[in-house]
């Protein structure tokens, strides 16, 4: 409802731009979204050049114990486990159809689950996915590409079977939560990762130390991971060698198609992984392991929900506590370069946290050969630390925001009688109260 009331700028995408260029037609305007979230993918007439290794048997580690785990009420549960009503993929079967099979088709259903784990062979109807631009909150341009998310929505038999193997990957091969890691984890969300921020931030504070913070901005972090690096993850991860295969084949194999306001296209992703697949979440969090584990040994404490990343020095003497942080930044420049992802400096919030109000600690800081520039506050998952742990600047803005969202509430409620008190408590506990003592952004799908 917040969402709702406070964003009248979101409207459909239309004519966007590409820096200066802008479209002249629809066509244009999702060839920009694809090239965007789809960089350098392929046209769908190459699709006969990929997948010559498809449809080879695999009898790796543990494969008999994968198979085994394929059980008709495990597939029924993993059905039941979708809200019927889902938006569908290319084939419009939502998981309500699903859910009401009877007990031999879903024992077909779940051969048909061990022939592709087996054979690491997806089906085509499977592999076909469909892409839907949804704007992001909060944009003060919706002209250009990366104000869209796009949404992959896949068909439920392959969502099914995703399912199922989070599952098998969560009991029996991955212990969750990974340290330090917030997001599209169960018990875990942005109040937690708040709360580790805070708890680091005021220890030093209060202990008279200050806190060096660097907040990275990751540019298209699931649209630019490398496939190569999800697989890679897995196998760090101790997953059997016939999970990985098969999931490295459903992202090279996929075919996205995407259409706007008449306008169609189809392609073949050369990398990234597919916002609102089922394992997309757990894979990424695997490949950011292996970045968070490094930094223990470099004195800098790290905290990430999904694509952000908040690194944390704490000490006495500045120069020392810029030292240990530059090593850290390289080592995430490096990491970036290995798996195709880059982190912006221009994007990148850094903030010296300390009780001191005559002297100034900014030692100088640089990051792939650009110098980082300070700032006084830093806003993280929505709540706004100033470098002194003032909470001034984040009441007024929250005051702000409560006040526009109560004028534009009172217009569409009250535009006729007015405002009676069962309307205003409405707006009050519906629309003001939730945004002024903080509401927790949702998770995608577990």
């Amino acid at each position: 409802m917040v969402q709702i009331v406070g964003n009248d700028k979101i409207k459909g995408v239309s004519l966007l731009r590409q820096g200066d260029t802008f479209a002249i037609s629809a066509e244009e305007s999702l060839d920009f979204l694809l090239q965007q979230h789809f960089p350098l993918h392929l046209p769908l007439r190459e699709e006969k050049q990929l997948n010559e290794k498809v449809g080879k048997f695999m009898n790796s580690d543990r494969s008999e114990e994968i198979l085994q785990y394929f059980q008709v009420w495990r597939v029924k549960a993993a059905t039941a486990s979708f809200q019927p009503m889902k938006a569908a993929g290319p084939d419009d079967l939502k998981p309500v159809v699903l859910q009401h099979i009877g007990d031999v088709a879903l024992a077909k259903m779940t051969n048909l689950f061990k022939r592709s784990m087996m054979s690491s062979f997806i089906p085509k109807r499977w592999r076909q996915m469909k892409v839907v631009f949804i704007p992001k909150l909060g944009k003060d341009d919706y002209s250009v590409p990366k104000a869209y998310r796009p949404i992959t929505l896949s068909n439920f038999l392959l969502k099914v079977m995703e399912r199922v193997l989070y599952w098998f990957l969560s009991e029996r091969v991955i212990a969750l939560p990974l340290p330090n890691q917030h997001a599209y984890t169960r018990g875990l969300g942005t109040e937690t990762a708040l709360s580790s921020f805070a708890d680091l931030v005021e220890n030093a504070f209060h202990r008279g130390k200050k806190s060096l913070v660097v907040s990275l901005d990751c540019s298209g972090a699931f649209d630019r991971i490398k496939f190569s690096s999800a697989k890679e993850a897995l196998d760090t991860a101790g997953s059997p060698a016939m999970i990985a295969g098969w999931y490295n084949q459903v992202l090279t194999s996929r075919l996205v198609s995407a259409d706007l306001q008449g306008a169609h296209n189809t392609i073949i992703p050369t990398m990234g992984s597919p916002q609102g697949g089922i394992l997309s979440p757990l894979v990424w969090n695997l490949v950011m392991n292996s970045l968070l584990s490094t930094f223990p040994r470099e004195g800098v404490k790290a905290i990430e929900y999904a694509d952000d990343v908040i690194l944390i020095v704490n000490g006495d003497d500045p120069i020392t506590m810029a030292s240990h942080m530059e090593r850290a930044l390289r080592r995430v420049c490096e990491w970036g370069d290995h798996h195709g992802l880059t982190f912006n400096p221009d994007k990148t919030t850094t903030v010296m946290f300390h009780r001191g109000r005559k002297r100034d600690y900014s030692p100088e800081l640089y990051m792939g050969g650009r110098q980082l520039q300070y700032s006084d506050k830093l806003t993280y998952l929505g709540i706004i630390f100033s470098k002194r742990l003032s909470w001034t600047d984040h009441i007024k803005s929250r005051v702000r925001k409560c006040t526009y969202l109560l004028n534009k509430t009172k217009n569409f409620v009250g535009k006729e009688w007015g405002l009676n008190p069962a309307r205003a408590l409405w707006i009050f506990e519906a629309i003001i109260r939730p945004k002024l003592t903080y509401e927790p952004q949702p998770q995608p799908d577990k």
